[in-house]
C-alpha cells in the first residue's frame, strides 16, 4: 500500500515538474524565437562580421548560432535550439535571403537503458521513437520481458553537464514507475 502512495505521489511530482519546465521551456522558445539583436556597429570583434563576410553560423551543444548583415549593412544575431535527435539546414539564395531549418519533432530510433522502480529498482531497455523538441516517446521492456511504453524527457537544459539523459514515466501491465534513462 505504502509503495503504491508512494510512486503515484512520485508520479504526480513528475508530472509538475514536467509541466513546469514545459511551460518555462514554450515560454522560453517563444522568448528565443523573437530573439532578434539588431545593431548598427558592434564594438567587439566577436560580433562583427567583416566587409566580405554576409553570414556567419556557429553550431553549438543544443543550439544554433547565426549572424547575418541586412541590406542595411545591420548585423542581426538569433539563436534557436536543435534536439540532439535532428540537425539544421542554412540554406542562402541568390537573393541573400537565409533560411534556417530545424526539424524539432519526428521520429528516431535512439536506444536506451532505463533504471525504474517497480517492486524494487529495475533495469530495461528501450528506444526511443518519437521526438518533440527535448519531449520523447520511447518502448521498452524491462528485465522481466513485458512490454512497457514511457513519455520522457531530456535534462539538458536544467542539468546540462547529463547531455545524454532524461527522466520520464514508464507505464506497462502492472507497472506504473518513474524513469531515469541514459542514451547509448
Amino acid at each position: 500500500m505504502f509503495k503504491n502512495i508512494l510512486i503515484v505521489f512520485l508520479a504526480i511530482l513528475t508530472l509538475f515538474v514536467f509541466v513546469y519546465f514545459g511551460i518555462k521551456n514554450y515560454t522560453q522558445s517563444k522568448t528565443i524565437d523573437k530573439l532578434t539583436i539588431s545593431v548598427n556597429e558592434l564594438k567587439t570583434t566577436n560580433g562583427k562580421l567583416s566587409e566580405q563576410i554576409k553570414l556567419s553560423a556557429t553550431v553549438q551543444k543544443e543550439k544554433i548560432v547565426w549572424k547575418y548583415k541586412t541590406a542595411e549593412q545591420k548585423v542581426i544575431t538569433q539563436i534557436k535550439y536543435i534536439p540532439i535527435e535532428s540537425g539544421a539546414e542554412i540554406t542562402v539564395d541568390n537573393d541573400d535571403n537565409i533560411v534556417v531549418d530545424i526539424k524539432t519533432k519526428g521520429f528516431c530510433v535512439k536506444p536506451n537503458i532505463n533504471i525504474f522502480y517497480d517492486d524494487g529498482i529495475k533495469g530495461g531497455l528501450a528506444f526511443r521513437l518519437i521526438y518533440w523538441n527535448r519531449w520523447g516517446f520511447s518502448a521498452g521492456v524491462p528485465q522481466e520481458l513485458e512490454p512497457y511504453a514511457m513519455i520522457d524527457r531530456r535534462t539538458t537544459d536544467f542539468l546540462p553537464m547529463f547531455d545524454n539523459t532524461s527522466i520520464g514515466i514508464a507505464v506497462g501491465q502492472d507497472m506504473l514507475s518513474l524513469a531515469l534513462n541514459v542514451y547509448l
